[in-house]
C-alpha cells in the first residue's frame, strides 16, 4: 500500500514534469511569502558564513614563537613590553615601549571579551535563525509530498468509471493531510517574520558589544597617551618650560582656528605675525604664569578640615584673582605688541569678556582643582581653552574703541 502511494506521488510529479498535469495551486500571499523565505534563507546563509568568519578572525591565536600561541595583538604587545625592559630603567624609548606594550596587551583580553560577546548575542542569533529556517524547509518538503499525493489521489478519483468509496476516502485524508501541512507552513513563514523582533535586539546586543569593545580600546590609548612616560619626564624634569612650549602650542592653535574657521580668512590670507603674538603670549607669560599661579594655589591655599571648602577658596581666588588679572594683562600685552592704546582695548573688551568667563570657568576649575593632579592643570586648561583662545584672538582683531557686546566663546584666563 504504501509502494503504492509512493509510486502515485512519483507518476504524478512526472506528469507535473510533462505539462499533462496542472498542480494544486496556492494563493498570491502563500507564494509570496516562499519567495520572501527563499531571500531571506540565502541571505541569512551568508551572514552566517561571513560573523564566522569574522568572529574566528577577532579570537584567532596564531601568533608567537612558542607552542602556545597568542591573539596578534597580544603578541605585539609582549614583545614590546619584553624590548622594553632589556633598556635602562631611565631610558624614555624603554618606558615608552612598556607602556604601549602593556596597553596592547590590555586590548587583547578585552578583544576576547568581545570575540565572546560576539559569539553569544549576533552569532548565536543567526544560528537560531538558521535552525528556524531549517524547520521551516522541512515542513515545505513534507508540504510538498502531501500536495503530490492529494495531486494523485484527485487524478485517481477522476479516472474511476465507478464509484469507488475507497479512492473518495483516500482524497478526503490526503486533502486534509495536505491542508494541514499547509497551514503548519504557513505558521512557520509567520513566525520567522515575527522573530524578527529578536533578531533586532540581538544585533543591538552586538552593537552594543562593539561599542564597548572600540570605547574601553579607546579608553586606554588615551589613558595611555596622557600617562606618555616621554611627556612625564620631561613635565618632571622642566615643569615650566613644558608648560609653557605646550601652552603657546595651544594659544597658536586657538589663533589659527579663529582666523581660518570664524573669521574664515583662508590660507592666502592668515595673518603670522598675529598667530606669533599669541603664541609669545601663551609661552612667555600665560604659561609661566598658570604653572606658578596652580602651584601657589595648591601649596598655600589650603583647609584640610574640608576639602571642598578648600577647592572652593581655590576657584574664588582663581576666578576673583588670576583670570581677572591675566585678562587684563592679555590685553594690554595684545595692544602694546600691535603698536595701539591698551586703555582703548581694555575699555572696549574687558567687561564683557570678564563676565563671559565667569559663567563657565567656576566649574571648569572646580572639577579642575577636585580631579586632576597638579602637574596637569595648566594642560587641562589650555585644551579646554582651545575655543576660549580662539575668541580672545578674534577679539583682540577688532578694532580698539570697537565694544562687543555678546561674545562667542567664554573666557578663562
Amino acid at each position: 500500500m504504501i509502494v503504492n502511494k509512493k509510486f502515485d506521488r512519483l507518476k504524478q510529479w512526472g506528469r507535473e514534469r510533462m505539462g499533462s498535469e496542472v498542480k494544486t495551486d496556492t494563493s498570491d500571499e502563500f507564494k509570496g511569502l516562499v519567495a520572501e523565505m527563499q531571500l531571506r534563507h540565502e541571505g541569512m546563509d551568508r551572514l552566517n558564513r561571513s560573523a564566522k568568519d569574522y568572529v574566528k578572525s577577532v579570537a584567532r591565536r596564531d601568533a608567537g614563537e612558542g607552542k602556545e600561541k597568542l591573539l596578534p595583538v597580544a603578541y605585539f604587545g609582549g614583545t614590546m613590553s619584553s624590548h622594553g625592559e632589556d633598556f635602562e630603567p631611565d631610558s624614555e624609548f624603554g618606558q615608552c615601549l612598556s607602556a604601549l606594550g602593556r596597553a596592547n596587551e590590555r586590548i587583547a583580553r578585552m578583544q576576547e571579551t568581545y570575540a565572546a560577546n560576539a559569539t553569544s548575542s549576533w552569532l548565536e542569533s543567526v544560528e537560531r535563525s538558521l535552525v528556524q529556517m531549517k524547520e521551516y524547509q522541512d515542513a515545505r518538503r513534507r508540504l510538498e509530498s502531501r500536495r503530490l499525493a492529494f495531486d494523485a489521489a484527485g487524478m485517481k478519483m477522476q479516472k474511476s468509471k465507478r464509484e469507488d468509496f475507497r479512492a473518495e476516502e483516500e482524497l478526503r485524508s490526503q486533502r486534509a493531510k495536505y491542508e494541514e501541512s499547509s497551514e503548519d507552513v504557513y505558521r512557520r513563514m509567520l513566525d520567522i517574520k515575527e522573530a524578527e523582533v529578536d533578531s533586532v535586539m540581538d544585533l543591538g546586543g552586538f552593537l552594543e558589544a562593539e561599542l564597548v569593545y572600540y570605547d574601553r580600546c579607546r579608553d586606554v590609548l588615551l589613558q595611555l597617551k596622557r600617562e606618555w612616560p616621554a611627556y612625564q619626564a620631561r613635565l618632571a624634569a622642566r615643569p615650566l618650560l613644558t608648560q609653557s612650549i605646550t601652552t603657546a602650542v595651544l594659544f597658536a592653535t586657538g589663533d589659527t582656528l579663529a582666523q581660518q574657521a570664524v573669521e574664515r580668512k583662508g590660507p592666502a590670507q592668515h595673518e603670522l605675525a598675529r598667530t606669533l603674538r599669541m603664541a609669545a603670549y601663551g609661552g612667555f607669560i600665560f604659561g609661566p604664569a598658570a604653572t606658578t599661579w596652580f602651584s601657589f594655589l595648591q601649596n598655600r591655599v589650603r583647609i584640610p578640615s574640608s576639602p571642598n571648602l578648600e577647592i572652593l577658596a581655590r576657584v574664588a581666588a582663581d576666578q576673583l584673582l588670576f583670570a581677572s588679572c591675566n585678562l587684563a594683562c592679555f590685553l594690554s600685552s595684545m595692544a602694546v605688541m600691535e603698536g595701539t592704546s591698551p586703555r582703548e582695548k581694555l575699555a572696549s573688551t574687558y567687561t564683557m569678556a570678564l563676565q563671559k568667563n565667569w559663567m563657565l570657568w567656576p566649574v571648569v576649575q572646580f572639577t579642575n582643582f577636585k580631579f586632576v593632579p597638579l602637574e596637569h592643570r595648566v594642560l587641562v586648561v589650555n585644551v579646554i581653552s582651545l575655543g576660549w583662545n580662539c575668541y580672545l584672538s578674534f577679539l583682540n582683531s577688532q578694532p580698539s574703541g570697537v565694544h562687543v557686546d555678546n561674545p562667542t566663546y567664554p573666557p578663562d584666563v
